[in-house]
């Protein structure tokens, strides 16, 4: 028992590698001299499926079941750092995946360092969870570390930034984030009828 870290089909591990044909190449701006030095020495680690859950069903009952599987993200690692995260897209046509982007997010690095944490926490050890990235972004929750329960518990979200109406790095079940999030979420379908893109925040 524990938190698992999930496989992602071949194809897709083989498009992560080949991203990094991108890394020091980033769609603006110019290379940083730190990816141009780090760029041979990169390798794709720490998959996560990424989900995304729309604004309505946050309005409902406390449950993740509408959330839907869009991408598979990886961490770009050098010497043991996250330089950035390549992300794989699932095509929901039934094509093959393709590979979306690269981010060069500062806080990738704060994001890896909570998913190893919590790897390595007791407090998970009683239960069975997969390891998954949740994306709310209609409610600008943009990085939520999902961990579902495969045998006995419940499923857990971990806040992975700065939010302004959650703790971050806290575990909160599904009902306690619906709980605090609710209000808000009632507040975004009130001022506007058009549904949340499916973009990241």
């Amino acid at each position: 028992m524990g938190v698992i870290q999930p496989s992602p089909p071949e194809l897709v591990e083989e498009l992560a590698r080949s991203s990094l044909l991108h890394l020091s190449r980033p769609a603006s701006g110019k290379p940083s001299a730190a990816l141009q030095r780090a760029e041979r020495s990169a390798g794709v680690a720490e998959p996560v499926q990424v989900f995304y859950m729309g604004l309505r069903p946050m309005a409902g009952d406390a449950s993740l079941a509408a959330a839907e599987a869009i991408a598979w993200r990886f961490f770009v690692l050098s010497g043991g750092r996250a330089l950035a995260a390549t992300e794989i897209a699932l095509n929901r046509r039934g094509g093959p995946p393709y590979w979306s982007r690269l981010s060069y997010d500062p806080r990738i690095q704060t994001q890896l360092s909570v998913i190893r944490r919590v790897r390595s926490d007791a407090r998970y050890e009683q239960a069975t969870y997969e390891l998954r990235f949740l994306r709310i972004p209609a409610l600008d929750l943009s990085a939520l570390l999902w961990l579902r329960a495969e045998t006995d518990g419940q499923d857990l979200v971990i806040p992975m930034g700065s939010i302004a109406f959650l703790r971050p790095g806290w575990p909160y079940s599904v009902q306690k984030l619906f709980s605090a999030v609710e209000d808000h979420a009632r507040r975004r379908l009130a001022s506007s009828t058009a549904p949340p893109s499916r973009a990241e925040a």
